[in-house]
């Protein structure tokens, strides 16, 4: 078997699994990244752009929160695990990007700032590591 068959074989189990995803993903997301476009005033005007709309995660605390050093040379504090389905668009998600959790039940709505993907190149799930703000 060659390396593109296998490959090609994971990137179909990735597919299944994200297709079968918000079965056992009981929470959703929309990924926002940052862009810049000129003001007419010599400025920018920043504003949010959503990249991804109502993808599957589930999250749970991390037990000892991590401490990273993110691009910019910003520390940041991580508190949450996220996992995702692994695909070309969440393998995209840079630090720079908010994932707004949308409310469920009697759980609020929420952000998850600061996003550090974890690498494993076989998983059909994506896991990061991520800041929770509450929204």
């Amino acid at each position: 078997m060659s390396a593109a068959e296998v490959g090609l074989m994971i990137e179909e189990a990735r597919a299944e699994y994200a297709a079968a995803a918000p079965e056992f993903m009981p929470d959703a997301c929309s990924v926002y990244g940052q862009t810049e476009a000129p003001d007419g005033y010599m400025g920018d005007t920043v504003t949010q752009t959503e990249i991804i709309a109502n993808l599957p995660i589930m999250y749970k605390t991390l037990r000892f929160p991590m401490t990273q050093q993110i691009a910019g040379g910003v520390s940041v504090t991580l508190t949450h695990e996220v996992k995702m389905p692994a695909t070309a668009a969440t393998h995209a998600i840079v630090p720079d990007n908010e994932l707004r959790v949308a409310a469920r039940g009697l759980v609020p709505a929420f952000i998850f700032e600061h996003p550090v993907i974890q690498p494993d190149a076989m998983s059909p799930f994506l896991i990061l590591y991520a800041t929770r703000r509450i929204a």
